[in-house]
């Protein structure tokens, strides 16, 4: 897919990006299950871990995947190679073993994106589920310690 339809979807999907207000919380509870996702490349294979815990018990289970890559790697663009390889398995445990996550934690950006749109927030719009990315690494510009002064 050529880069200008990328980025059309992501503007189209940015009309649909919900953040809570501040001090909102997703408000797990003991039957609340969170889903982590990553995924570990070799050659044209994806393989995606998903640790599903469930929040009250702290019991899991690790479900363990590998799939075609779907698209090559083009900056700012990460979420249409990994996005689909994260959300066929996500969407198969909701069907097979009954499973509605409330929390998706994934490796990747979601907000802290040049569109806003990075993986978490595709992901989290693409499966209707409240999406957290923790990135590996930063894509702003700043360098250094963060001032202990908010702002």
């Amino acid at each position: 897919m050529p880069i200008p339809s990328y980025l059309r979807i992501q503007a189209e999907m940015l009309q649909k990006l919900r953040i809570p207000a501040e001090g909102h919380h997703i408000g797990l509870g003991p039957a609340s299950t969170v889903l982590t996702l990553d995924v570990q490349y070799q050659q044209q294979w994806g393989y995606v871990a998903i640790d599903c815990l469930n929040w009250g018990s702290g019991a899991h289970r690790i479900f363990l995947t590998r799939a075609a890559v779907p698209a090559g790697y083009a900056p700012g663009f990460f979420a249409f190679r990994e996005g689909p390889l994260l959300q066929q398995p996500v969407e198969k445990l909701m069907q097979q073993q009954a499973i509605r996550p409330a929390l998706l934690i994934v490796d990747g950006h979601g907000t802290a994106h040049p569109r806003s749109m990075g993986l978490a927030s595709w992901l989290g719009i693409s499966l209707g589920i409240p999406t957290m990315g923790v990135a590996k690494r930063s894509l702003l510009k700043e360098t250094g310690m963060p001032p202990e002064k908010a702002g």
